[in-house]
């Protein structure tokens, strides 16, 4: 479940990034995470768009959102709850750099692909919802 292929932006790099698996619910939970090294400082009341490619419905990104309000070396955005993956496929993830919460200018973005893989056996353990092709 680990990040494959990254592009640097003057703010951020990819420090990490997967899909996390809670098998203590049933169903399952699943979410995207993606953890941002920063580069330089981001001024106070930037925020992060994280936009998760959704793999039920690709027109309906699953959306994360953070608001710089210290000085943190690292941020992790995690995406709502996957309704199914497709096992064995990479996941497309678009952070956007607002200058402030009303989004009036973007200082950039970052796009990042995750991967999605596990033996069959495990998922059927797991019982993990797979999407409709």
């Amino acid at each position: 479940f680990f990040s494959l292929e990254s592009h640097t932006h003057p703010y951020f790099t990819t420090f990490g990034g997967g899909v996390l698996l809670d098998p203590k619910n049933q169903p399952v939970k699943i979410n995207y995470a993606l953890t941002l090294q920063l580069r330089q400082n981001i001024p106070s009341g930037a925020v992060a768009i994280a936009d998760f490619e959704n793999p039920a419905n690709i027109d309906k990104p699953l959306r994360a959102t953070h608001v710089f309000t210290s000085t943190k070396n690292r941020i992790t955005l995690i995406s709502p709850h996957l309704s199914c993956v497709t096992n064995g496929r990479n996941y497309r993830v678009l952070v956007t750099l607002y200058s402030d919460a009303k989004r009036t200018r973007i200082l950039g973005t970052h796009e990042q692909l995750l991967n999605f893989t596990l033996p069959p056996a495990q998922l059927q353990q797991l019982d993990i919802r797979q999407c409709q092709k």
